[in-house]
């Protein structure tokens, strides 16, 4: 058991303001708003206690005074078996086919998958079905190296399964073949096919990620590191935020500036992800609790038809892409998604 108390005194490398940004309401709102809940009125100090089975780890808030449970939820609900979690408006043929033919592994070139490849070494170290039918079930040994091979055929499945789930969502919001996107197969419809992402999964190297994008017709590659500050090491394959936010390097640098990937180079476009791009998250963050203020929240936000504040979020991200000009600055980034909001909303969020 893993425990931690809000008691304990540290001492962080970096202190927050004493000065809030939004007010209380607006901050029982927001809760309220993402929970599904109503505040209760009531203040108390509380422990907060992680603790871990043999799949999950889970987070209490223990009242300080009357001991009650307050509240639970996982931090961590380890490994779930998704049954056909493709979306056929975004990969028609699944993920283990397409126009050319269907296969059984986690290979996605050469008319294996329409969107990835997920492998070690070279594209030949694929991990196979584990049970006919296209099962991909192995467990995560987390008492075990990431290298060895049960830990690796669960982390190119879970590779696979994320890259293939980030290409059918922002499919569904604008990322298609006609703006460019990663496929091999276009179905006939416009942009350069062969060019599914190549994931190298536990690559050569350490404590990082990459996302090398080139022109439409050529491949994504993006490598994936192991983490050696513990023992046994952590696989950065297994933090679907860390694939998602190097999958977005390949989303932002097609749809800007046309297909050739070369226009998020400067200091201030390339910084949009990086190093000062944490001034443009906190810009972003203000944006999205805005528009999930005003107009709510959907758990299902592979509905792009939807109202709530974070599919209008995601629609106008991805809609300014194309907007915004090459080597945008924050200025220019900003405008292009107030005049996506025109475009799609009519100015309707805009202040």
């Amino acid at each position: 058991m893993a425990v931690g108390s809000s008691l304990r005194v540290t001492k962080p490398a970096n202190v927050a303001s004493s000065n809030p940004k939004i007010s209380e309401a607006e901050a029982i709102s927001l809760a309220e708003t993402h929970l599904g809940a109503k505040e209760t009125d009531r203040a108390a100090l509380i422990y907060v206690v992680q603790v871990q089975n043999d799949k999950s780890w889970f987070e209490a808030f223990i009242d300080a005074d009357s001991g009650k449970v307050l509240s639970c939820y996982p931090t961590w609900d380890g490994f779930k078996v998704f049954t056909d979690p493709a979306d056929k408006s975004a990969s028609p043929s699944g993920w283990h086919q397409d126009s050319a033919g269907s296969y059984n592994f986690t290979r996605g070139r050469r008319f294996r998958s329409n969107n990835v490849v997920a492998y070690k070494g070279d594209e030949t170290e694929t991990t196979a079905q584990s049970a006919d039918g296209l099962v991909f079930d192995y467990a995560w040994d987390e008492n075990a190296e990431p290298d060895t091979q049960q830990n690796l055929d669960a982390a190119r499945t879970s590779a696979f399964y994320i890259s293939n789930m980030y290409h059918d969502l922002m499919y569904k919001y604008g990322f298609t073949e006609e703006a460019f996107n990663f496929q091999d197969d276009n179905y006939g419809k416009r942009g350069e096919g062969g060019d599914a992402i190549e994931i190298y999964v536990q690559a050569p190297g350490s404590d990082n990620a990459n996302f090398a994008v080139c022109c439409d017709g050529q491949p994504g590659h993006c490598n994936m590191y192991l983490w050696d500050f513990t023992t046994p090491k952590r696989d950065g394959d297994l933090s679907n935020d860390v694939i998602t936010h190097e999958f977005t390097h390949g989303l932002t640098n097609r749809m800007t500036g046309g297909e050739t990937g070369r226009y998020l180079s400067t200091t201030e476009a390339g910084g949009i992800v990086h190093a000062i791009g944490e001034i443009w998250a906190t810009m972003l963050i203000e944006v999205y609790a805005a528009l999930v203020r005003k107009y709510g929240f959907s758990a299902d936000f592979c509905n792009p038809d939807q109202t709530e504040g974070n599919i209008v979020f995601l629609h106008l991200i991805v809609d300014a892409l194309p907007l915004q000009p090459c080597y945008p600055t924050f200025v220019s980034a900003r405008d292009a998604i107030i005049l996506a909001d025109q475009n799609r909303y009519q100015g309707a969020s805009k202040c």
